[in-house]
């Protein structure tokens, strides 16, 4: 997040994270500023069974663009109105940058 407004960073090509002897692995770059946010978490706190992944994604989006007073209480917005309904465990970390 940046003055206010979540987004999503640039995909690399191929697998994010996990291990497979056949995987490729990209890497992408971003420049973070003081007062960003980095989020990073599992599919566990955001994938919906009937709802396509990159709504669920947008939802997110949306969620952390609301305004907040520090990190704990984005944290706990995140995860309190993320709305995973399949049951998988979630992992959320909040950076952010002073």
């Amino acid at each position: 997040m940046r003055s206010g407004r979540a987004q999503r960073l640039e995909q690399p090509e191929g697998s994010l994270l996990g291990l497979s002897a056949d995987a490729d692995y990209g890497d992408a770059t971003t420049t973070l500023k003081s007062g960003d946010a980095l989020l990073l978490y599992t599919d566990g706190l955001i994938e919906q069974r009937n709802t396509p992944i990159d709504d669920c994604l947008q939802t997110l989006v949306d969620i952390a663009s609301r305004p907040v007073a520090d990190v704990d209480e984005f944290a706990d917005l995140l995860a309190t109105e993320t709305a995973s309904d399949t049951s998988d465990d979630a992992c959320l970390l909040v950076v952010t940058f002073k």
